[in-house]
């Protein structure tokens, strides 16, 4: 809840709200005002290196992760809500999902994953903190027929679930079917993913959860 009406019996100052940089605030806003502004910079300056920090260490997805099926929960019911069929959905849920994550210089994890077949069948490199595109075209199971690519937006979050509180969040838009958020952390030195799909004009989201297991050569 924001207020634009005065405060201690001043008139008010603001008409409308916009996120902006802090950077960009300090340097936009009145010379006579900018004292608390540049106290709040460097106190978050300080705050987002120490997030940094913490996350730099928290998530360790480097090695090949293999899907334990058996740990599944929801997966068959929010691949029908997807539109696929009850029966792909189910053998979809069941089949082989290997994925190799690596850390890239920079905030960028590259992941490729892999078929029951062993093919290689995407690669694709997250972009912490950024919005970004994915050049794909296709059909995929959880994105339908992708024509376009996909507009995808990858950040680090707060999650009470994760051991160390971190987790690794993307959000994808899915042309003219809907929003997913995939949120993956760690857990008992495992890889959970939790999908939420919320349908092109649904305010309800569908949620499942994968469990995925490091390989030993990995560790």
């Amino acid at each position: 809840m924001c207020s634009l009406e005065g405060q201690n019996g001043e008139a008010p100052e603001f008409s409308k709200v916009q996120w902006k940089p802090i950077d960009w605030v300090v340097e936009n806003i009145w010379p006579a005002k900018r004292g608390p502004y540049e106290a709040l910079q460097g106190s978050l300056n300080d705050a987002v290196k120490q997030w940094d920090e913490q996350c730099s260490k928290a998530i360790d997805f480097n090695g090949t992760w293999s899907r334990d099926a058996s740990k599944n929960e929801g997966v068959v019911h929010a691949l029908i809500q997807r539109g696929v069929a009850p029966e792909k959905a189910t053998s979809e849920a069941e089949r082989p999902y290997v994925q190799k994550w690596e850390r890239k210089e920079g905030d960028v994890w590259n992941v490729k994953t892999y078929g029951a077949d062993n093919n290689l069948r995407r690669d694709v490199d997250y972009q912490v903190g950024k919005s970004w595109r994915e050049e794909f075209s296709g059909t995929a199971v959880i994105f339908g027929d992708v024509k376009d690519g996909l507009s995808r937006t990858t950040s680090l979050i707060v999650d009470p679930d994760a051991d160390s509180l971190v987790a690794f969040t993307t959000i994808t838009d899915i042309q003219g079917r809907g929003v997913e958020e995939s949120t993956r952390y760690l857990k008992d030195g495992q890889m959970v993913l939790k999908r939420t799909f919320w349908p092109e004009g649904s305010e309800s989201g569908v949620t499942c959860k994968e469990v995925f297991v490091r390989d030993q050569e990995s560790s």
